[in-house]
Order: C-alpha cells, then sequence, then structure tokens
C-alpha cells in the first residue's frame, strides 16, 4: 500500500514518454523501454513485492 506514489510516478512517467514519443515520431515501445531502462538504473528505488493472490 505504500508504493502508491511510485506507481502514480511511473505511470505518469510513461504517460509522459509516449507522448513524447509521437512529437520524435518515434515507435511508442522504444520510447518505454529505453525509459524502462533508465528507471530500472536508479538505485534510490526500492524494490517493490506484488502479493500474488492480487494477480488472480
Amino acid at each position: 500500500m505504500e508504493h502508491y506514489g511510485i506507481v502514480l510516478i511511473l505511470l505518469a512517467v510513461a504517460t509522459g514518454a509516449s507522448a513524447w514519443a509521437d512529437k520524435l515520431k518515434i515507435s511508442y515501445p522504444i520510447v518505454l523501454i529505453v525509459a524502462g531502462i533508465i528507471i530500472g538504473s536508479i538505485p534510490a528505488i526500492p524494490a517493490m513485492k506484488i502479493n500474488p493472490e492480487m494477480l488472480s
């Protein structure tokens, strides 16, 4: 429950990256992959554990 802020920030980054891809006329999956690599390399973001019951 404490990760809502991180999830909202990641959602905003994904939305912004998709809009940015349209302006650059690049396929948005490529921009999202690059953004994911950049975000994944930030050591300050805590690891998130998902409860398996939430997925079923």
